[in-house]
């Protein structure tokens, strides 16, 4: 599944979403599928602690209580 809401508008590791409502619709679909799936979160940035997809990870981490890995 593609969401570009989780997009990233700021160039950095930092999370600025192009629309943060749509932003917020989409971690939802994602937290409810991560209540019983393994989910993978795909950027183009190569190394996961300069991209916006750590933070949005975190914050699934955070509200889920699961764990995070990181594939390089």
């Amino acid at each position: 599944m593609s969401l570009p809401a989780l997009g990233n508008i700021s160039g950095k590791a930092e999370w600025i979403p192009p629309n943060i409502e749509e932003a917020e619709r989409s971690l939802e679909m994602v937290k409810l599928q991560a209540k019983s799936k393994t989910v993978l979160l795909m950027c183009a940035e190569l190394d996961y602690k300069r991209c916006h997809r750590t933070e949005i990870a975190q914050r699934l981490s955070n509200s889920l209580d699961k764990e995070i890995h990181h594939v390089a």
